[in-house]
């Protein structure tokens, strides 16, 4: 899976937009399967003809989509949502939440990574569980919200899969 500036890529490639798209901030998302092509693509055998079947079509894009809404993407704090605030476990998570957004995915993974390494749980599930509920609390709904990018990220996502064909 690949997202890149597409006026870039072509800039790059000394080629020229459409004027259409002059100006335009162009986000490019591909899936890109290079080998073992019938396993990945969930297909006995992939050759030339599958390539013009309109069901093997359908069925890419709808991988291409199943693979970018699987991406776990950061939400941000609703400051709104402080008037739902009534205990104190919930201004913990709506701290917990501000601060979970401040750091980066890979800062959260070398704090797991050090605590691990220190035996901070006797018990290896332990790892997990606070790993799942760092997750919850950076996607609990009454107190963050999706990105306003990725919130139309995900719509045109969605415009895609309806309109295949």
């Amino acid at each position: 899976m690949i997202f890149y500036d597409k006026a870039r890529e072509v800039s790059s490639r000394k080629g020229a937009m459409p004027d259409v798209f002059s100006g335009s901030n162009l986000l490019r998302y591909e899936s890109r399967w290079n080998a073992r092509l019938p396993q990945q693509l969930k297909e006995p055998k992939i050759n030339g003809n599958t390539l013009f079947d309109a069901k093997f079509y359908g069925k890419v894009i709808s991988l291409w989509a199943d693979s970018y809404f699987n991406i776990d993407k950061k939400r941000t704090p609703n400051f709104e949502a402080m008037e739902k605030i009534k205990t104190v476990s919930d201004a913990t998570d709506f701290i917990c939440a501000i601060a979970l957004r401040k750091l980066t995915p890979n800062k959260v993974q070398s704090i797991l990574e050090d605590m691990k390494q220190n035996k901070v749980f006797e018990d290896r599930k332990y790892y997990t569980r606070l790993k799942a509920k760092l997750k919850e609390i950076s996607n609990k709904a009454d107190i963050t919200k999706a990105d306003d990018l990725v919130t139309e990220l995900d719509s045109e996502i969605r415009n895609v899969l309806s309109y295949k064909r």
